[in-house]
């Protein structure tokens, strides 16, 4: 299931004609830990299978303006593919966004960097924004890693979204499968129609996106 992210908060951003130049510097201190922790509980067994391929996500609002969702989720690959898959920058983006593109190794000080520019909205406005990701190995290395730390935050662009940042946790659950957990944030001034809903989608597409590129199929 798809939601749409981005593109209502950029069409109200149209008509206010709101500028494109917003920055929130990413603190290189944050490197790659989580956000916080997940509060979303694993899916249950099913069957013999003690950790399912399925994802569980729990979504609110904080303080009446935060959007959040958290997601806990098994893939059946290992560690070092679950790495792998997130150097492409496909596994990560927003969707609901006309059109995007990365820039990689962008931060050369993290195993693991790119940033997306994003565009979305009508032709007499687009909004554009930049996100900027980074991982590696929370514990181990590169080429034996224990646990995996991603995250992503937006830098620069339309003011509207004033936060979308997110984090990512994983690590091996036994039987060659990697349990993730995931924390998702949005804050933006169109929150009638950008909410918990949205970064519910945010977590769900991501954890669609990385079992396509570990399985070896198209990411949507």
């Amino acid at each position: 299931m798809r939601f749409p992210h981005a593109v209502a908060l950029l069409a109200s951003a149209a008509l206010a004609g709101c500028p494109d130049n917003v920055k929130t510097p990413f603190d290189p201190k944050d490197g790659y830990q989580p956000i916080e922790p997940s509060t979303a509980a694993f899916p249950p067994p099913e069957g013999d299978d003690r950790h399912p391929e399925a994802i569980q996500i729990v979504a609110g609002w904080r303080e009446g303006r935060l959007a959040f969702a958290h997601g806990a989720a098994y893939l059946h690959a290992s560690l070092p593919q679950v790495l792998e898959a997130l150097r492409d920058p496909r596994v990560s983006r927003i969707h609901g966004t006309d059109s995007w593109y990365a820039t990689p190794n962008v931060e050369p000080d993290y195993p693991i960097s790119f940033s997306i520019r994003y565009a979305a909205g009508p032709a007499i406005y687009k909004g554009r924004w930049t996100i900027v990701y980074r991982g590696g190995p929370l514990l181990g290395t590169m080429e034996a890693p224990e646990q995996i730390g991603f995250r992503y935050q937006k830098v620069d662009g339309i003011e509207d979204i004033r936060v979308q940042s997110g984090s990512l946790v994983a690590y091996d659950a036994g039987d060659g499968v990697t349990a993730l957990e995931v924390v998702c944030h949005l804050d933006t001034s169109s929150r009638a129609d950008q909410g918990p809903d949205n970064v519910y989608g945010t977590v769900n597409d991501w954890w669609v996106d990385l079992r396509a590129k570990v399985r070896g199929e198209p990411v949507p």
